[in-house]
């Protein structure tokens, strides 16, 4: 799970610095915001089960 939540982070951090870049090319937000809301949820659990142990 916490590899997942580094390679989704990647990707995130990515399209950021790509957006920043080339603001006009950049057409994959969707995707882009199906990231962060997996990252934030993958972040979500792992803390929960943190807390549990």
């Amino acid at each position: 799970m916490e590899y997942m939540g580094i390679g989704i982070f990647l990707g995130v951090t990515g399209y950021l610095v790509a957006g920043f870049f080339n603001d006009q090319i950049i057409s994959v937000a969707p995707l882009f915001y199906i990231l962060l809301g997996a990252g934030l949820s993958i972040n979500e659990i792992i803390e929960r089960q943190r807390i549990k142990f």
